[in-house]
């Protein structure tokens, strides 16, 4: 063990005779309990010490940091200056209310560790393996917490580690003394609000150091103290501005304890508890300085790749790294003002919605990298880490969610393509009286794919999904695409499924790099004590060439004169590929509205270069008057915008036709069948896809065998109608673009 006197020198001790013997003790009764454990084991245990240095004592456990991808440091989990407090002025009702609630016999404890508290820790850790339930003791005195803060165990609870816990809390206890180390804990714990100590969390919350809090005698004054006193057993939850209520609770808690032991009396416990918990609390305010405002400006990707980071299983508030990110903070800002201009969101009708409360998010990936370069969780933030609508608010993506959902696997599994010719009636759902039917009521008759992803028509796409691919197929394709939501899929998908800016990016990358896949990432790489950490994703092809590159074709005819964006054509770009959706209301909710309006707007789209996701709305959209127009021109604005911005000086020149495809203008079709692979085995690398011509039919020109048909055509027929029903109306999906 490396452990250091005050002036940096290692620590020596001659003698391990009095510690061993509190070991003993405790190895004498482990043995009589369970009959594993003994001397023997404690020993072997202690050959590997903790090694634990005064720096490692003195500074915060965890200190990660994030950069973006030029190495301008963007967010850190310890944002405010540590105010460190010296033992000599903790006030010692603050004190008290401390080690009533943690270790009160802090003082008493001989070797740093409290053997009668370890017991019961072990009983109860004993009890929970054998399959009974009882609550986890920790068992730990003041020492053993500063070591686990000091070091990388806070979740680590074998008897191993228990064991050289207590050899260097004894060498702990001996080297610095019980004041020091409560000075060095009371300096170390985490308390929320990213405060590091109760000196900072003092200014955090109050504005005032402990020793200013403690001159007001008075129960507001000693309410404060014991606040603080018991933030740090669960500081997330214990958060004075989110939680007052546990806040409350938890002092109440503190105040017991103090009472129980004599510290308080019955009438200042009484003058205590009848002080609201928000009593001197300030205002929730992020100090004006770079960094916050930088985690402000760029709240959404920070919060996403925070996101990410915990899906990948790393913790940065718990284990100190370096983030590297693939953030263009330059970009990223530039987003943010675009998003921001409250003169793309006023509709042409003032009746119409409410600017001030109208939100929007985007995401903008690099084609090339597949990384995220760009994220915008929100209108008008004003907090670090908060909602993030980029990545944490699905929403109903209306008729953007086709391309992905109906034609993909009607091109990839069935060999349709842009020249099939698919019905535009109306059409009714198998076994119920719904029909679906087109934006406005029309009927086309018969229209080619490419017509009816460029008209956006619904019941084509119904069609395909519920009469041609199948369930099956489509959630096959979702699970390529990283768009899976679902158990099943039925035609009323085709109006919209909930999935986020960042999935329909993720979604155009994939057409853009010609049906190759990769998850989109925040991250370039992280820095741990255990080195460097690359955040490369898998590639895999999510469907063929020849499919993404009929999609990009057809979506190409969105933006011209005849589809349903003309208002986002950008005429010199060659290769630029786009889709709309829109959501509207059923009113089954009893709100009156107008028959123009919709709860959500989206477009995307993608260049060779970068893929672009927006969506509109608003955050309560059943809200009287959280509407928009279904004309929305924001998303189109905002979506050209920044469509030229990312593209500027670039290369927009079209994709390259595939020898996989054939035919020319709105008649291409692939020159294979292929069948689906198993997603899960392709995307996590364990097989490789193949490329196996199915059995079916080939379909050319809408020609299709009527007395065809497939197994999983029998197994749709089968399907309840309610089902059907209760999705249209839980969705709120109307047949709208």
């Amino acid at each position: 063990m490396k452990l250091e006197t005050k002036q940096g020198n290692p620590v020596k001790f001659r003698h391990r005779h009095p510690y061993l013997v509190g070991l003993t003790k405790l190895g004498i009764v482990v043995v009589s309990s369970a009959t594993i454990f003994g001397l023997a084991y404690v020993r072997d245990a202690t050959k590997e010490p903790i090694n634990l240095t005064t720096k490692m004592l003195t500074t915060p456990t965890v200190t990660s940091v994030m950069y973006d991808n030029h190495g301008k440091e963007v967010w850190r989990n310890n944002v405010y200056s540590q105010r460190y407090v010296e033992y000599k002025d903790i006030p010692k009702e603050y004190a008290t209310f401390l080690l009533d609630t943690e270790d009160a016999e802090f003082y008493q404890e001989e070797y740093g560790f409290n053997v009668k508290a370890l017991l019961s820790a072990f009983k109860s850790w004993t009890l929970r393996k054998l399959g009974k339930y009882v609550p986890l003791r920790g068992g730990s005195t003041i020492e053993q917490q500063l070591i686990k803060l000091s070091t990388d165990g806070l979740n680590d609870r074998t008897i191993k580690r228990k064991i050289q816990e207590m050899e260097t809390a004894y060498r702990l206890d001996k080297t610095y003394g019980k004041n020091k180390i409560l000075e060095l804990y009371v300096n170390k714990i985490e308390l929320g609000e990213n405060s590091i100590g109760a000196g900072t969390v003092a200014h955090t919350y109050y504005g005032q150091s402990l020793k200013e809090i403690a001159k007001d005698k008075s129960p507001k004054g000693l309410s404060k103290l014991a606040i603080i006193a018991g933030l740090g057993q669960a500081p997330s939850e214990y958060n004075l501005y989110d939680n007052p209520k546990k806040v409350e609770k938890r002092r109440k808690d503190v105040i017991q304890s103090a009472y129980d032991r004599g510290h308080l009396t019955k009438k200042q416990v009484k003058d205590i508890l009848s002080v609201p918990v928000t009593e001197g609390l300030k205002e929730r305010y992020w100090q004006n300085n770079e960094l916050i405002n930088s985690m402000i400006n760029h709240n959404g990707f920070v919060t996403a790749t925070l996101e990410e980071l915990n899906e990948q299983g790393y913790n940065p508030y718990k284990q100190s790294m370096e983030i590297h990110t693939t953030l263009d903070s330059d970009k990223d800002s530039e987003v943010k003002k675009i998003m921001e201009n409250d003169s793309a969101y006023q509709s042409e009708d003032a009746s119409i919605g409410r600017v001030d409360l109208q939100q929007s998010a985007s995401t903008i990936i690099d084609v090339k990298s597949g990384k995220v370069v760009a994220q915008f969780g929100g209108r008008k933030q004003k907090e670090a880490l908060g909602l993030n609508r980029a990545t944490q608010a699905t929403r109903s993506s209306g008729s953007i969610i086709k391309p992905f959902l109906s034609y993909a696997p009607a091109i990839e599994y069935m060999g349709h393509g842009s020249g099939t010719v698919l019905d535009s009636s109306n059409y009714k759902y198998k076994g119920t009286n719904f029909v679906a039917g087109n934006y406005g009521g029309y009927q086309y008759g018969m229209v080619s794919m490419s017509k009816a992803l460029r008209l956006s028509l619904n019941t084509p796409a119904i069609r395909e999904l519920d009469d041609v691919v199948g369930s099956d197929r489509a959630k096959v394709m979702m699970k390529n695409l990283g768009m899976d939501v679902k158990e099943s899929y039925g035609g009323s998908d085709a109006l919209g499924l909930d999935v986020s800016t960042q999935q329909i990016a993720n979604g155009m990358s994939t057409l853009a790099n010609l049906g190759q896949y990769q998850k989109a990432s925040h991250i370039n790489f992280i820095i741990t004590k255990s080195g460097k950490i690359e955040f490369n994703y898998p590639k895999t092809q999510a469907m063929h060439d020849s499919t993404a590159y009929i999609l990009l074709a057809m979506m190409q005819g969105v933006t011209k004169e005849g589809g349903s964006a003309p208002e986002a054509d950008i005429p010199e770009y060659v290769g630029y590929a786009s889709k709309t959706g829109t959501v509207g209301y059923d009113d089954s909710d009893g709100v009156v509205r107008p028959e123009w309006v919709a709860s959500d707007t989206w477009i995307g789209g993608t260049t060779k270069n970068y893929a672009i996701a927006i969506w509109t709305g608003y955050d309560s959209p059943n809200k009287q008057g959280n509407w928009i127009d279904k004309e929305d021109k924001a998303k189109t604005k905002l979506y050209l915008d920044l469509t030229k911005y990312f593209n500027n000086g670039l290369d927009v020149s079209g994709w390259e036709k595939p020898n996989t495809v054939r035919g020319s203008g709105e008649s291409l079709f692939p020159t294979s069948l292929y069948e689906p692979v198993d997603t899960f085995k392709s995307l996590t690398g364990e097989l490789e896809e193949k490329h196996n011509p199915i059995s079916s039919p080939r379909i050319e020109g809408g020609k299709i065998d009527p007395n065809l048909e497939s197994d999983w055509e029998k197994e749709k027929s089968k399907e309840k109608a309610q089902s059907v029903e209760e999705y249209i109306n839980e969705n709120k999906i109307y047949a709208g673009d």
